[in-house]
């Protein structure tokens, strides 16, 4: 094959490789370029992650304290519960000995204290009447001490239904809280989702970019042996061409010597000269002739 064809050749073939290595190159600038942006889409991810865990422990925080307030009531109902039952059965077992309304005991015990101001009586009967308007007062009090515990437990009952209705607003609160923290729950388990394909990407990712660069450098380094190549078949052009340049000047010396020496055995001989043998002749007057 020609020395030109195969220069021709060689070229197309490193420009070849050279638009390899450049599309190459884009397509390693574009995959950095991607997971560069693959990275803070990931790292924005996370932060939306964290957002929403905080916003949910915050919403868990407020449920666990509903949940404890409720207990508490819970057992301030069940105390107040247990108080009315007790009460209950004292006001029972007590009631069954009195027959008698509040108003018909003050009302004996004033007919009573009446007569001891009003009636004149010997000392027997008045230290029997006053022994009547004590009873009469102890059983007003026993009386008065059952009404109490009535109202007490009428109070008991009231507090029981405010605590009931309370128990129903916190129990409500705890329900809008619990839905918004499924809300928030939802919301991360769909983040970390996306994360977590992204995250995989990210690895694809950078297995492509570590298969791109491996052949990025062969490609370079091929570029790299073509012209290594290229130069050493540059230098040995060049040197072919000094040597033939050589040869070249060799012989013609070696020809312009022959034909001075034929000059000079023609002048001897009283020949004429031609042009040629008259140049190489005087080209030669400046150095000494072989055989002089």
């Amino acid at each position: 094959m020609p020395a030109y064809q195969a220069e021709s050749l060689a070229g197309d073939y490193a420009k070849q490789i050279e638009e390899e290595l450049r599309r190459q190159k884009e397509k390693l600038k574009e995959l950095i370029d991607r997971r560069k942006r693959l990275k803070e889409e990931i790292i924005e991810i996370t932060k939306q992650i964290d957002e929403n865990m905080a916003r949910r422990n915050d919403v868990n925080q407020q449920i666990k304290k509903i949940k404890e307030d409720i207990a508490q009531l819970r057992v301030s109902e069940k105390n107040l519960k247990d108080e009315i039952e007790r009460k209950r059965v004292v006001v029972k077992s007590r009631s069954r000995k009195i027959r008698i309304s509040e108003r018909e005991a003050r009302a004996q015990l004033s007919k009573l204290e009446w007569r001891l101001a009003t009636e004149h009586l010997d000392p027997k009967e008045e230290a029997e009447l006053v022994r009547e308007i004590e009873r009469a007062r102890m059983l007003l009090r026993e009386v008065e001490s059952i009404i109490s515990m009535r109202k007490k437990m009428e109070d008991f009952e009231n507090k029981i239904e405010e605590i009931k209705s309370m128990i129903i607003q916190k129990n409500s609160e705890k329900a809008k809280l619990v839905e918004t923290s499924n809300l928030y729950h939802a919301k991360i388990k769909e983040l970390l989702e996306e994360r977590k394909i992204k995250r995989d990407e990210l690895s694809r990712l950078d297995a492509e970019i570590e298969e791109a660069r491996k052949k990025k450098d062969e490609l370079f380094m091929k570029m790299v042996e073509i012209d290594a190549k290229s130069y050493l078949a540059k230098m040995r052009h060049i040197l072919m061409l000094q040597e033939e340049q050589a040869k070249r000047l060799k012989i013609e010396e070696a020809i312009k010597s022959k034909l001075a020496l034929d000059a000079q055995e023609k002048l001897k001989r009283g020949e004429t000269l031609d042009w040629e043998e008259f140049k190489a002749l005087i080209e030669a007057q400046g150095s000494p002739l072989p055989g002089r």
